[in-house]
């Protein structure tokens, strides 16, 4: 059938249009959607819709939510959103839309999430961006975009989880210095370089830490440990030097996994980290922080060697038991 039946734009005091999860196969989003300036919900997410978003989407001054992920949308994000000012969440992920992101999203100051993963998006990232300053998710994972990120980028303080998987980002890594409420950051797979600030363990909500393959250079920073909620570390596949840092008996309380592999490490692993392996084995009846394979003293039935051993000669990681 069609979803969008053309006695649905004489009902311009609609506030809620909602039809996600239906099957509407090959239908577009015409452009009298822009007669519905009272609505505050547009959800269209699993669809079957193809076609553009068209420019008048920008004319529902009244729209919190647009959700319109999962389906075949081509083209771009329309240029012109700045008239969607009470816009709080916006989910166009798992699409086919191409063209860059949107300068004037930074506009939208009410923009709580941002998802807009899985497309095919290209260019750098707006310094506008910086003005969400209320905006706690940002998904933008398995896109195209490159350049640094804008030194705007450091003001979203609001941010909970930030996810840059799989584009080409170059540059430092931004200053999340002041991003306190941080639970989730995922930058893998890019070319950020630089190195990681200390102030990134000192974040007593972060969960998970995803920084592998880049070409992330310096030291792991000695406070690796003070997170207390910390369950998922990845350095692995990036430029890392000098050695381990050792880790007290109350650092890693949740922890689950950590990899380290395929840096430019030295020394050997820390006597403490490989006991806290070994406590965390026994406390957890193996479900939990699993095992290092490096030169820690292994499992029975473990084929990794005894200490000492040099880094050097061994991949290292700590792998979260199955």
């Amino acid at each position: 059938g069609n979803l969008f039946h053309p006695a649905v734009f004489n009902a311009t005091t609609l506030v809620r249009f909602r039809a996600s999860f239906n099957q509407f196969e090959g239908t577009t989003i015409p452009s009298d959607i822009g007669r519905l300036t009272s609505l505050q919900q547009l959800w269209i997410a699993d669809c079957g819709l193809v076609g553009s978003i068209p420019p008048e989407i920008n004319q529902l001054v009244a729209l919190n939510d647009f959700f319109a992920y999962n389906n075949s949308l081509t083209g771009s994000i329309p240029d012109d959103l700045s008239m969607l000012r009470n816009l709080r969440r916006l989910d166009l992920s798992n699409n086919l839309l191409t063209g860059t992101f949107p300068s004037s999203i930074g506009l939208l100051l009410s923009l709580e999430k941002i998802i807009l993963s899985r497309n095919s998006l290209t260019g750098s990232m707006p310094s506008t961006i910086g003005n969400l300053q209320l905006m706690t998710d940002f998904l933008l994972d398995q896109n195209s975009m490159s350049s640094s990120l804008p030194s705007d980028f450091d003001f979203l303080v609001s941010l909970q989880s930030l996810n840059l998987d799989g584009n080409s980002f170059t540059g430092r890594l931004p200053d999340y210095t002041a991003w306190d409420d941080l639970r989730y950051i995922n930058i893998n797979n890019n070319q950020f370089n630089g190195t990681i600030l200390p102030s990134l363990f000192n974040k007593q909500n972060l969960e998970f830490v995803y920084f592998s393959n880049n070409t992330l250079t310096g030291s792991i920073p000695s406070n690796y440990g003070n997170a207390s909620s910390l369950i998922d570390l990845w350095l692995n596949g990036n430029h890392l030097t000098g050695s381990i840092p050792t880790v007290g008996s109350d650092d890693f309380a949740s922890i689950t996994e950590i990899l380290i592999n395929d840096n430019a490490l030295s020394g050997t692993v820390p006597e403490s980290l490989c006991e806290k392996r070994n406590i965390t084995l026994v406390e957890s009846y193996l479900e939990d922080f699993g095992t290092l394979h490096a030169d820690c003293f292994p499992p029975v039935g473990s084929d990794v060697p005894n200490n000492p051993f040099p880094l050097a000669a061994v991949r290292i990681a700590l792998l979260e038991s199955r």
